[in-house]
């Protein structure tokens, strides 16, 4: 397999975010969140995530954050650090076995997570699932596109050309670099139930259903 540039985001594709959303649903139902509540912060969030940005996570200022969107007492606050952590302890069971597979077969390939969101609860995922040991730099971006980050890691000298493969889950970003960045060949990952399988997507045969097939793709 020639020499190979992976740009690939986090959320949906290496790391099950769906499955952890429904995790810190439930637990937050059980700490004493409505279901409403939840329904009306999940829809404009999206993301089990701390709204807060910062470099580094604090467990205890996350269920504080929590407690106030949600209007639980001090005592639910409390329960809520052990819970979190519990949660933070199974991040390595949210990677798929699909990317895990990926990753050992593209362990001679250079690989970069490109990934939004915020950097201290991305970051966290990142390290306590396994995953960044498997990666030679890492682009959490705020403000700018993706076709930025790639762009970035040439000028830092991460990467000697811009070019390789990108994959994301969302149609959107796979147009948007498309346009922005054309000799990259991006590839829309489109799992079965996907949270954003709905956005529309020009179809071009760049379309794979898991990692496993990517590899086969581009091998």
């Amino acid at each position: 397999m020639k020499n190979t540039n992976y740009f690939i985001d986090l959320d949906d594709v290496l790391f099950d975010t769906g499955a952890l959303i429904e995790d810190f649903k439930k637990m937050l139902v059980r700490c004493g969140a409505s279901q409403e509540s939840m329904a009306a912060y999940y829809q404009s969030q999206g993301i089990a995530n701390p709204a807060y940005m910062s470099r580094t996570y604090h467990l205890i200022r996350h269920p504080e954050q929590l407690g106030t969107i949600f209007g639980v007492g001090s005592h639910e606050v409390a329960a809520m650090v052990g819970e979190i952590q519990a949660i933070i302890d199974r991040f390595p069971t949210y990677v798929y076995e699909d990317a895990t597979a990926f990753l050992e077969e593209t362990r001679d390939q250079k690989r970069f997570i490109v990934s939004f969101g915020a950097t201290d609860w991305q970051t966290l995922k990142i390290e306590r699932s396994g995953l960044g040991k498997h990666f030679a730099g890492l682009a959490l971006t705020h403000g700018k596109h993706k076709s930025d980050a790639i762009l970035d890691f040439h000028r830092n000298g991460l990467i000697d050309s811009v070019d390789g493969i990108f994959i994301d889950d969302k149609g959107s970003e796979i147009m948007r670099m498309r346009t922005e960045l054309p000799q990259i060949r991006s590839y829309r990952l489109y799992r079965p139930g996907g949270r954003y399988n709905d956005q529309e997507y020009v179809p071009d045969g760049r379309q794979v259903a898991d990692l496993r097939e990517l590899f086969l793709v581009c091998a």
